[in-house]
């Protein structure tokens, strides 16, 4: 298991609990870090779409997800 953060999006078509994706490759050493991090994938607008909503995670270490957006 890693001790470092990451930070995940989530398929909404797709569902399930295959759907969730690494956002980047990157890992960080603390939560607040991933968060930062995370809060640059959420989108300033929208994408465009009402019902099409990205799910952005930050997963700990032990691999809780926690919803960014």
């Amino acid at each position: 298991m890693s001790d470092q953060w990451t930070i995940q999006g989530y398929d909404t078509f797709e569902g399930g609990p295959d759907a969730y994706y690494p956002l980047n490759n990157e890992k960080y050493a603390t939560e607040a870090s991933a968060y930062e991090a995370a809060r640059k994938f959420i989108p300033a607008s929208g994408v465009g779409f009402t019902d099409l909503k990205p799910r952005i995670y930050v997963v700990s270490p032990t691999g809780k997800r926690k919803q960014v957006f």
